[in-house]
Order: structure tokens, then sequence, then C-alpha cells
């Protein structure tokens, strides 16, 4: 009786400290955006009227997986509901989880019919074709800070600067992330900053370490305007 006790009170402070340290993790993440709100609030006026008017509480981190970063291939150039639903067409080839095996199992004729163009599968491949060539790819890039981890991914061939920036921002939850060469968040730059172009990762540095709360607001702001 007295080994159940001690076995029972064991895993029970074991599940304990399992979620303690997962809520401890996002309550830490929550501090950081806040804490990144209050730094750009009080060092830029232009952002901090965004972020008085635009109520973003966190960032939206997404899955840091194979199907994440496909989902940012074949996001890009499209708008944001043309995406969602050949994702979701992508998504109906797999029974349960997107791997590598299965993506390298399609043929071309499956990419055309969920909507992806040939380019787009080409890249998908590639991306496949490391994964299983280097099953530990993606914790190398987790593991990496964001000039490495960007780094990696763009060495795979599909994988620009963009999509690997987009993937530490919202899959990896980086703060301090500037997607340079996004057409929207440049815009709104030019537009906000008056600056020229080419200037915008210039006036991007000012926001560090939170370039990623920053773009956050200038996303919103575009889509509000």
């Amino acid at each position: 009786m007295t080994i159940f006790f001690e076995t029972a009170c064991f895993l029970a402070l074991t599940l304990f400290s399992f979620h303690s340290v997962d809520t401890l993790a996002r309550i830490h993440k929550l501090d950081q955006f806040e804490h990144g709100k209050q730094f750009l609030s009080d060092s830029d006026p232009i952002m901090r009227d965004l972020i008085e008017s635009h109520v973003i509480d966190k960032m939206p981190v997404r899955k840091d997986s194979l199907g994440g970063l496909a989902q940012i291939i074949i996001n890009q150039q499209l708008s944001n509901k043309a995406a969602a639903t050949i994702f979701h067409r992508f998504k109906i080839l797999f029974q349960g989880q997107i791997t590598s095996r299965k993506i390298l199992a399609l043929s071309d004729s499956d990419f055309t019919a969920a909507g992806i163009s040939r380019p787009k599968a080409r890249y998908i491949r590639a991306l496949a074709e490391r994964l299983a060539a280097e099953p530990k790819f993606l914790q190398k890039v987790r593991a990496a800070d964001d000039q490495s981890a960007t780094q990696l991914m763009t060495s795979i061939k599909g994988i620009g600067p963009w999509t690997a920036q987009i993937f530490l921002m919202f899959n990896l939850g980086r703060l301090d992330i500037f997607p340079i060469g996004d057409l929207i968040l440049n815009r709104a730059i030019r537009t906000l900053y008056e600056a020229q172009p080419g200037e915008e990762a210039s006036v991007a540095e000012r926001w560090t370490p939170f370039r990623s709360i920053a773009s956050m607001h200038l996303w919103r702001w575009t889509d509000d305007s």
C-alpha cells in the first residue's frame, strides 16, 4: 500500500511539474509580449499609436512542424483566403500527420488537384527530402539563433528569407523578426514613416529586440485601413 501511495504521489508530482513548466513558459511569453509592447510604445510614438488603437495580446503561434513549413510555402504570394483553401486540400491528401514519407509518395496530379503550382510542389518535395535525410533538421532549427536558423532553412530550395522568417515568427514564436521583403510591411513603413524604398529594414532596427511585435501591429494597421 505504501509503495502504491508513493508511486501515485511521484506520478502526480511529475504531471504537476510538467504542466507547471508548460504554464510558466506560456506566462513568460505573454510577459515578454507585454514588455515588448511597452518598449515599442516608449521608444516610438507612431508605434505607440498603433498599439493603442489595435489590440493584440499575444503572438499567434502555429505548429512548428513539417506541415507548418509546407503551409508557409503554399502561402507564398497568395492571399490568406486562397492559401487557406489550398492548404486545406493539401491536408486532405494525408490521413493524419503530414510526414516526409507521405509527401514523397504524392504524385504530380495530387499536388495539382490540391491547387499547388509545380514550383511549389518542387519546393515542398525538396523540404520533405531534406527532412527524410535529416530527421532532426527541425530540432536544429528550433535550437539555433535567428540568423543560424534562417541560414539552415534557406539552404533548402524554395525556402527564401521571407519563408524562413515567417516560420521563426509564427511557428517558433521568435519576437525579434522582421520579414525583409514583405510587401505589406514595407508599404506600411513607407506610408507611416515616410521612408524611401530600401530604407524599411533600417526603420525596423529601432524596434529591436521586438520587431515581430511591431510587424504584427503594422499588418493589423494595414488590414484595418
